[in-house]
């Protein structure tokens, strides 16, 4: 909490120009995000997360491709495996696959660096991950409507999961926002209005339950100040910050993509109708 007539520490000014940097040199060396790693450990810990979003069982943690025939028994855990696979889910249902993994690689540091990473939000989001991609397995494919259904309550659950944990009222509305643009132009996942209250009520949750004593408070006013408190114990200050810059920039980004997705389609599609249009005044003329 700042006062107005009083400065902004020299840590904050330092993590938004680390920042701003870091988001200047992501853009310029975008191209390389896509075919480089640190490291092998950070390449077998890729491979591990295919694995297991393929099918790959929680237990099988044998890798094939490590001196093949024989392989390898991994011996890491795949709790790290099921938080990284949730974040690919997270940002896949907005961008392809391709831009969900290299977006996932890139806000992963951050996301553990900031403090944002108590037990109940990795081991949680872990297990709605695990959920989700077992169902969708039980389903068959041709049930197109009961494959939005599980996405939408999947999101839903995380949604509030994130709301608790940074707070209702700061970045939890702007994910809210990007998962109605995103599930508004699939019809038959929900009613437009019944869309709007379910996410609605998935951010307000934390809220809710905070009214009512169930929850610590996380919104509180103070003379002229707005005070969040988030679920974190301890934050960093300068990886906060940046993860915040970070979240500003994937927000537009992803809003930004995702109308000019549906323009694009919107605009193919009155293409093919006016090729045809014009085809069958021809046949018609003649």
């Amino acid at each position: 909490m700042f006062s107005p007539t009083r400065q902004p520490p020299f840590a904050l000014l330092l993590a938004l120009a680390w920042a701003v940097i870091a988001a200047q040199l992501l853009f310029q060396h975008w191209g390389h995000t896509a075919q480089t790693l640190n490291d092998t450990d950070d390449a077998m810990r890729l491979v591990e997360m295919r694995d297991f979003l393929a099918g790959q069982g929680w237990f099988d943690l044998h890798q094939g491709g490590v001196q093949p025939p024989i392989g390898l028994d991994s011996h890491w855990s795949r709790l790290i495996d099921a938080g990284l696979a949730g974040l690919f889910v997270l940002f896949h249902t907005v961008v392809d696959a391709t831009l969900a993994e290299r977006l996932m690689r890139a806000f992963w540091p951050i996301l553990w660096l900031s403090g944002l990473s108590p037990p109940w939000f990795i081991y949680g989001g872990a297990a709605v991950c695990g959920a989700t991609i077992a169902m969708v397995r039980l389903v068959p494919r041709a049930h197109v409507g009961v494959y939005g259904m599980i996405a939408l309550v999947a999101n839903l659950v995380m949604l509030v999961m994130f709301a608790r944990l940074v707070g209702p009222f700061t970045a939890a509305p702007g994910l809210a926002v990007i998962m109605a643009m995103t599930f508004a132009n699939h019809r038959r996942v929900a009613p437009a209005p019944l869309l709007a209250v379910m996410i609605c009520l998935a951010v307000l949750l934390p809220w809710v339950a905070e009214q009512v004593g169930v929850a610590a408070v996380s919104t509180s006013v103070s003379g002229n100040a707005l005070v969040f408190h988030t679920a974190a114990t301890e934050l960093a200050p300068s990886w906060a910050t940046a993860g915040l810059v970070a979240y500003v920039l994937l927000l537009i980004g992803m809003a930004v993509g995702l109308t000019r997705a549906a323009a694009n389609d919107r605009r193919a599609v009155q293409r093919t109708v006016q090729v045809q249009a014009w085809q069958l005044r021809q046949l018609v003329t003649r």
